[in-house]
């Protein structure tokens, strides 16, 4: 009985290929690192990286290739540096970690570390920390470097501000997935109101879009090139100068509704519940069910009865079964 063997990396292919990445996860929805000082000895460390086989190391192994030589498997070029959790997770499921994904992780992981040469290695808190200390400073309020701000805190801090500039604003300020989000609120009892101007790009693109805000309840997106307001709060939350600047109105006349499909006798055959949205002249209506398999949609029915044409659509998804067994 012959023995399965693996082709391995060497060491010294081991240690090339973590010093390229500087020891990060080269998978770029993760990049942790991926070694740590012991406590206990101070001359170890703990590594908790891998070096994966790109093309499996021997046969029936994940993304096998029979055509390579023991040394192309061996090879630093079908290595990854990856931490234990991705390592396990690209083995587990190789159809959705083919190689050219890997190679590409690979060279781009590299190519991160390469432009971020002799630069400063921030923790996720400094970083949060920095991006808020540039958002106060650009709405006017200082920080000491040595100073340690909190999200909670950055958010008093800009409602504190923002309220100074104009009494008649109450703002909510919170940080999410990497952006700056303003909740803007104006106080009932004030008599002078807040004005807000936007001037988009091509003018005629948002009337059309605004009537069909109004009347049919549509969502409106549209370029836009300046903003003006009457307060000096809210002039220091929106940029002097717009770049892709993107104006999205969501409409508010929104209802929870559950459609039913009967048949001749009035038996219920299937229902969808969703937001039935409502506008001055139509409504519409758009629902799922089993994983986006079968979805219902309702469009623009006018309230006067008027037959429309494709006004009610029933689809089947047949895409999902591609490629599945039965």
């Amino acid at each position: 009985m012959s023995k399965r063997t693996r082709d391995n990396f060497t060491q010294r292919t081991i240690d090339a290929l973590r010093r390229r990445v500087s020891n990060c996860c080269s998978n770029p929805e993760c990049y942790v690192l991926t070694v740590e000082p012991q406590a206990t000895d101070p001359t170890k460390v703990i590594d908790t990286g891998v070096a994966a086989h790109i093309c499996a190391a021997s046969i029936g192994g994940p993304r096998y290739k029979a055509e390579m030589t023991t040394e192309e498997r061996k090879d630093i070029n079908n290595a990854i540096w990856l931490c234990a959790h991705c390592s396990i997770k690209i083995d587990r499921e190789p159809e959705a970690y083919p190689a050219p994904l890997l190679h590409h992780w690979k060279k781009e992981a590299e190519h991160r570390i390469k432009i971020n040469s002799n630069s400063r290695l921030y923790t996720q808190n400094e970083a949060d920390y920095k991006v808020h200390r540039t958002l106060l400073q650009g709405i006017g309020v200082n920080l000491s470097d040595r100073m340690q701000t909190s999200i909670s805190e950055v958010a008093r801090a800009v409602k504190s501000y923002i309220h100074k500039l104009d009494p008649r604003l109450d703002v909510e300020y919170s940080f999410i997935n990497g952006s700056n989000h303003f909740e803007i609120n104006v106080k009932e009892d004030t008599d002078d109101p807040v004005i807000i101007n936007f001037i988009p790009i091509d003018p005629s693109e948002y009337n059309e879009k605004f009537s069909d805000l109004i009347d049919h309840g549509q969502t409106l997106s549209c370029d836009i090139a300046k903003v003006t307001t009457n307060s000096l709060g809210l002039d220091s939350i929106f940029p002097q100068n717009l770049k892709d600047g993107i104006l999205i109105i969501e409409p508010n006349n929104k209802r929870t509704a559950i459609v039913e499909i009967q048949d001749e006798e009035g038996e219920t055959l299937m229902s969808f519940e969703d937001e039935l949205i409502l506008g001055k002249e139509t409504f519409s209506f758009s629902s799922m069910k089993y994983n986006h398999l079968l979805s219902f949609k309702i469009n623009k029915i006018p309230y006067s009865g008027q037959p429309i044409k494709d006004g009610f659509n029933l689809d089947l998804n047949f895409q999902l079964w591609d490629n599945k067994n039965f």
